[in-house]
């Protein structure tokens, strides 16, 4: 008897349960909905204020339970009230509720619409309405009643920001408007906004979606499952949701939580809104409108550059709009970066003590960076009949980046076994001819593009609601030098030097004073490009695209069986497919005699310096460099390729490597079910989820074994010593044999059942507590899980005889997820929250060495010839547990004296802690963020002055000679002031400015022990300077 596989039995019971329900249900239905004296209210709910339709007012019959709540259209409907004389009471945070008699005739409908407007009160002269415009204290006011809004009457435990809560985003990156979020951390590269975390957790555990939908993200030719965030403009976005408990009808993969943009939309208005805004972009490291010099022509010219975008809505009828986008900008940054290396923390050392490290190498880099992005989207809304809406929609985002990376690094011994000569805290004396000097220049174009299409029809109709959509999102990232004419990298070297560091730390992290000599005492300048020898050039061009597509119906409806129930199921299917690829040729200079390192390798015989660059600013006030030029090299190249020997054997394994392709189809299907008790108090949401993951990976195969002669059988061959007989002496043929691009293949699936429970308990009209569960996953990455297999030489010793193999049956993190929270909403406007959460988290992945077994080879793929080896793969081995508080406070000072009115204070606190058996699959886990500000909201002007604070992060761990235990990376603790302000001349024109991080604060990596020195703990000194914003705004 056959036995099918459990995830097959858990699917059909899984598809058994569901229909039985949903029979169930059908057969209820009908019965539910008999009632012969009742009738249908419906209507829209109007921002008089703002000019939009508002989502999710509360809309009541007065005496009844029956309670509705409005849509993304500002829609509401009530079904089965009782004919005959009602009163409707309607209510949205910070809005003036009103209530309204309605006639219900038997078996009937009727529409009744309502305009809110602002609450008087003693701060009612803080909003002011002139005759042109609505100024800016009704816009901010707004989004703050639109945020508190949403998260009080969320299903889950939510934090939802209108997009005008913070002000401008600057060049319009989405993670500088979320980072203020509670729970929200952004990850940096540099000064961009790149990945979203939530609750210290991983970003790669963190969804994002636009409009519900997944985004495609090539991830900068990575292998992580994180979402670039830079494509994602603000000025098409109407409010952004951060859901720290998932509902069933969201997927179960948001660990830590999960974000969703929503976008702007045609019935958001009942009239056509144009907005615009033009800005120049600067650093405060080059407030010059002078042109100054760069590495690559993009960098050459002006550091103040343009950026515009605009915004247009346009509902032409009650039945048919569009929405219009653009955004372009341009910007330049430079960070400067001082890495002191000490040892022994930095790598160990046999010299030095932990106590009293010497610093061993410095490295100074310069990372000029141009930036440019533009988008355009445009969506359509037609409303089909009288209960239908189609939405089509596409956006189209591109960017284009020229990066130099310059880098000077000394060294005064080399290695970790030369021993200096003498060393405090402020000076380094190096041996005689142990140290040198390297210059490297990386240059990079890289290209990031993407496209997405959705359609979505919404039929709200009295007894059933339908929603169904698909969308189709695609994105490319390539990085590119041969192709324009340059080397990516190049590097030069001088060695045989002796030096010595003094004024340590005086000016920056590392020397001040740096002093070269040969060993006959005769001095080196560092800084000339004639001292080197021309070592290596390489380039790295890559490219990788990511593909998502999917589609989705869902389908709800009420039961009344003495309690109002609402019944949602639905189904959903997405396919991800990421392909990579990577060549990476990298060449040792020769010279005209073919050997390395020798005379007719300096600079000094060949034009190889960039002039222009040369004559720009060194970093840190330093005097300046002669600069390598890429381009001169390659031209060099092309003229006399016999200068350059390519190492090919290198060339094939990492091309081989670097190629690698995934298909993810994740099908799910799911139950919900709404009940509120206790005169609408409580309200529960709950059900679950079932989600299957089928997985098919590509990657490299580096089998040895074809390197060697076999019999017909495939035993190895061997000569009269027992040695095995290679198929060919020639490493470049041996290489092609040995490594197969894509040539490992895997499939794998998996399955599981995600329950979860939401309620929410109103102790008055102000103050409600929630409680939720929660089982969600985390999927590995896709580096985890793409096949990859490398075995070591047959010939090798048996203690290094080892076959390192991606385990693509990993399975996914799991957890439990338990959280509280406890909120009051103030009478006017205004919150404050303080929550709690535990995530019981198993299945983290570790390392495991395992000696080689018949079955575990033939599982891999391989001969039993292989018994002698070991197995290096990761494996499901840990568990942790996460828990932490929020808290949450936001409120405008209504009750303060006339002259103090429109001042609006926030403070939000997350702290979180980790414990478990794994901790180190936590790299980069944040214990704590904190965000504050005050907002100064006048008629006129408006000032913001918002602090973002991120706790100290622990990467890994230090090992070595002379590392002390318990000695780690770390990210310290980074608090950053963004200053933005706007001056309003009439409601089409407005002055505006912002300056991102005014302070210049650094950002510094750190390396230490407990009894490391402070001195030597910096290990990355990052200056960022202020990125500063200003220009002109308005509306029509």
């Amino acid at each position: 008897m056959n036995t099918p596989p459990p995830g097959r039995v858990f699917s059909r019971v899984a598809r058994s349960l569901t229909l039985a329900i949903a029979g169930l249900v059908l057969l209820v239905l009908p019965l539910a909905a008999q009632s012969g004296a009742t009738g249908i209210i419906t209507g829209r709910v109007f921002n008089e204020t703002s000019g939009n339709y508002l989502t999710n007012a509360r809309v009541v019959v007065t005496g009844t339970a029956l309670v509705a709540f409005t849509n993304d259209l500002g829609e509401f409907q009530l079904a089965g009230v009782p004919a005959g004389e009602v009163q409707l009471a309607v209510t949205f945070t910070g809005l003036q509720g009103q209530s309204a008699s309605v006639r219900v005739e038997a078996g009937g409908s009727v529409t009744r619409d309502f305009t809110l407007t602002r609450a008087a009160g003693p701060g009612a002269d803080a909003v002011v309405k002139l005759q042109e415009f609505i100024v800016a204290s009704s816009r901010e006011m707004n989004a703050a009643d639109i945020a508190t809004n949403e998260q009080r009457y969320a299903p889950n435990i939510r934090n939802v920001v209108d997009a005008d809560a913070f002000g401008d985003a600057g060049e319009g990156n989405l993670g500088e408007f979320i980072k203020f979020i509670p729970g929200v951390t952004v990850n940096y590269s540099s000064f961009d906004a790149r990945s979203i975390s939530i609750r210290g957790l991983p970003s790669s555990t963190t969804p994002v979606t636009v409009d519900g939908n997944r985004m495609a993200s090539a991830a900068s030719s990575g292998v992580t499952r994180e979402i670039e965030v830079g494509g994602l403009m603000m000025n098409n976005i109407s409010r952004v949701e951060v859901s720290k408990t998932p509902t069933p009808d969201t997927p179960a993969d948001s660990m830590g939580g999960a974000v969703n943009v929503v976008s702007k939309g045609a019935f958001d208005r009942n009239r056509p809104q144009l907005t615009y805004r033009l800005s120049a972009i600067m650093n405060s490291n080059w407030l010059t409108l002078r042109e100054l010099p760069g590495a690559m022509p993009k960098s050459t010219g002006r550091r103040v550059l343009p950026g515009a975008d605009f915004s247009y809505i346009a509902p032409f009828s009650r039945t048919f709009g569009i929405t219009v986008n653009g955004f372009y900008t341009e910007r330049y940054s430079g960070t400067q970066m001082s890495l002191p290396f000490w040892r022994p923390i930095n790598g160990g050392s046999n010299f030095g003590t932990a106590e009293n490290p010497f610093l061993n190498n410095h490295t100074v880099r310069d990372q000029p960076t141009w930036w440019r992005r533009y988008s355009i989207g445009t969506t359509g809304d037609w409303k089909v009949g009288s209960f239908g809406t189609l939405t089509l929609g596409t956006q189209f985002t591109t960017a284009a980046m020229h990066q130099v990376i310059e880098t000077w690094t000394t060294s005064l011994t080399g290695t970790s076994t030369v021993r200096p000569i003498g060393y405090d805290a402020t000076y380094s004396q190096g041996a005689a001819g142990a140290a040198s000097a390297v210059l490297e220049h990386d240059a990079r174009i890289k290209r990031d593009r993407t496209w997405h299409w959705s359609a979505k029809y919404r039929h709200n109709g009295p007894e059933w609601k339908f929603d169904g959509g698909g969308f189709h999102s695609h994105s490319t990232n390539s990085y590119r030098d041969q192709d324009y004419g340059f080397f990516s990298g190049v590097t030069n070297r001088v060695r045989n030097l002796t030096m010595r560091y003094d004024a340590i730390n005086t000016v920056r992290e590392g020397p001040g004073v740096v002093t070269a000599t040969t060993t006959a005492g005769v001095p080196v300048d560092l800084h000339s490009l004639s001292a080197y020898t021309v070592a290596s050039a390489e380039s790295n061009q890559r490219s990788s695209s990511d593909t998502v597509l999917g589609a989705h119906l869902n389908a709800r409806r009420e039961v009344r069986l003495g309690l109002p129930i609402h019944l949602r199921a639905g189904t959903d299917v997405r396919r991800m497919e990421r392909d990579i690829r990577q060549l990476n040729p990298i060449w040792t200079f020769v010279g005209p005699d073919g050997v390395a390192t020798t005379a007719d390798d300096l600079n000094s015989r060949y034009d190889l310096v960039d002039y222009v660059y040369s004559s720009a600013n060194a970093p840190f006030h330093l005097a300046p460099f002669q600069r390598p030029s890429p381009y001169k090299l390659w031209q060099l190249y092309r003229v006399h390729p016999e200068y350059f020997r390519l190492d090919e054997v290198g060339y094939i394994s990492s091309t081989a490597g670097n190629s690698r392709k995934l298909t993810e189809t994740v099908s799910s299907g799911y139950l919900r079910a709404d009940l509120r008790l206790f005169d609408n108090r409580l309200h529960l949401v709950g059900g679950a989820r079932y989600e299957r993951t089928a997985d098919e990976g590509w990657g490299r195969l580096s089998d040895v074994r074809a390197t060697y002669q076999q019999d017909v059988q495939g035993n190895l061959l061997r000569d009269a010593a027992g040695r095995p007989l290679r198929v060919t002496t020639n490493a470049v043929e041996l290489a092609r044999l040995q490594y197969k691009e894509r040539g490992a293949h895997s499939t794998r699936t998996y399955d599981g059942l995600y329950p979860s429970l939401n309620a929410t308990f109103n102790f008055s009209a102000n103050l409600q507590a929630r409680l939720a569960f929660a089982r969600t996953i985390g999927r590995p990455n896709l580096n985890e899980i793409i096949p990859n297999i490398s075995v070591t030489d047959p010939t090798s010793s048996e203690a290094n005889r080892t076959i390192t193999v991606v385990n693509t049956s990993l399975k996914p993190w799991s957890a439990d997820n338990y959280d509280f929270s406890l909120e009051y909403y103030f009478e006017k406007s205004g919150r404050v929250a303080i929550g709690g959460f535990q995530k019981n988290i198993k299945d983290f992945f570790g390392t495991v060495r395992t000696d080689a077994t018949p079955e575990l080879l033939a599982e891999i793929g391989l001969s039993e010839d292989y018994l002698d080896y070991e197995v290096i793969s990761r494996h499901n081995v840990g568990n942790a547990t996460v828990s932490g508080i929020d808290f949450d406070y936001q409120q405008p000072l209504t009750f303060l004296p006339a002259w103090a009115r429109g001042l609006m204070v926030f403070f939000n606190l997350t702290k979180t802690h980790l414990e478990g058996n794994a901790t180190a699959n936590f790299s980069g886990f944040t214990r704590e963020s904190t965000n504050w500000g005050i907002n100064l909201v006048r008629p006129r002007y408006t000032v913001k002055l918002t602090w973002n604070y991120r706790g100290r992060q622990r990467l890994g761990a230090l090992t070595g000679a002379g590392v002390p235990e318990g000695a780690f990376v770390y990210n310290p603790e980074y608090l950053t002031l963004n200053v933005n302000a706007e001056y309003r001349v009439s409601r089409r024109l407005a002055f505006w400015a912002l300056a991102r991080n005014i302070t210049n604060e650094p950002l510094l990596e750190e390396r230490y022990g407990a009894v490391t020195p402070v001195y030597a703990r910096v290990s990355n000194y990052q200056n960022l300077g202020s990125q500063i914003s200003v220009g002109l705004k308005g509306e029509w």
